[in-house]
């Protein structure tokens, strides 16, 4: 019996092509990819950019009127922002030379009449720990701890993981202290130390009570919360301060700059891009060399009028 055979034709799988991004998705990819902005900080520039209107908006006149509508620093960020993702992406956009130069014609103006930051009424080392004492549990004590020793931002302390610690290491020196890895903010690492006496109660900690696994974080609280358990134990030790999560980050970096860190040592320590935002804690120097020169000149002051 003859064999016949068949040639069957061998047709290339099917490609489905990905739909075009929309404008919205784009910009999110791109604050995420390109930026490394945060969860929270691109939150805030969505809620404009869904009040902005989109590119046809994005011309000199428009934008004054949006900013003096929304007349905050977070709406100018964002307008800066959205300009900045245009530019960048001008060979994805089939935009025409005149609204291309109207984007780069964007001037983003100033806020008039804003104050100079003051650094917040700091806590002081002890007050710290008055306040830690008025805690309920032990992991409590511990974001208390670790956000004011290692002086974390809200985001950077809630998403710590166990493994953030450098265990093996601190295991072959137990007198020594320790180190902390953390993912700030656009998704720069940093390392800072975490005292001998605070590792050895966060490894009892973890090995009792939390659950040791890899790229899992440690509190199982959300900031809110975490706000509110800060805010409850300040009243109960009283402390007459208001006191809130980041002011612990203030407080940590004001005493080390009281002990004679240099500015650029804290900028490091705090995770700063530029100097301009250290510059808060430059005022304290300027605070202990007005008492000091008042203790000097008091001594003379009997002796000599002015």
């Amino acid at each position: 019996m003859e064999q016949q055979t068949q040639s069957q034709e061998i047709l290339p799988p099917e490609t489905t092509q990905d739909e075009p991004k929309s404008e919205k998705e784009s910009y999110i990819s791109f604050n995420q990819s390109v930026l490394g902005l945060s969860e929270m900080t691109l939150k805030h520039y969505l809620y404009y950019y869904d009040k902005f209107g989109g590119l046809g908006n994005l011309n000199h006149e428009l934008v004054r009127s949006f900013l003096k509508k929304w007349n905050n620093n977070v709406a100018r960020a964002f307008v800066n922002n959205y300009k900045i993702f245009f530019l960048e992406n001008l060979h994805v956009f089939n935009l025409d030379d005149k609204t291309i130069n109207e984007i780069k014609g964007v001037q983003i103006l100033r806020k008039k009449g804003r104050k100079a930051r003051k650094l917040p009424n700091i806590l002081t080392q002890h007050e710290v720990h008055i306040i830690e004492r008025s805690m309920d549990s032990e992991r409590n004590k511990l974001m208390l701890l670790v956000s004011f020793y290692c002086a974390l931002r809200k985001a950077e302390l809630l998403k710590i993981g166990p493994y953030d610690f450098n265990w093996q290491e601190w295991a072959l020196d137990t007198k020594a202290s320790g180190t902390l890895k953390i993912t700030g903010k656009g998704k720069k690492d940093r390392i800072v130390p975490v005292p001998r006496e605070l590792m050895i109660r966060l490894h009892k900690w973890i090995t009792v009570e939390a659950d040791n696994r890899p790229n899992k974080t440690m509190w199982g609280i959300s900031y809110r919360r975490w706000h509110q358990l800060l805010e409850r134990a300040t009243k109960k030790s009283g402390i007459e301060k208001r006191v809130h999560p980041h002011l612990l980050r203030h407080s940590i970096a004001g005493m080390l700059r009281k002990q004679g860190w240099q500015l650029d040592e804290i900028k490091t320590f705090l995770g700063h891009d530029t100097i301009q935002s250290t510059q808060i804690y430059a005022s304290i120097s300027v605070e202990d060399i007005r008492k000091k020169y008042e203790e000097a000149t008091m001594q003379n002051q009997n002796n000599q009028k002015i």
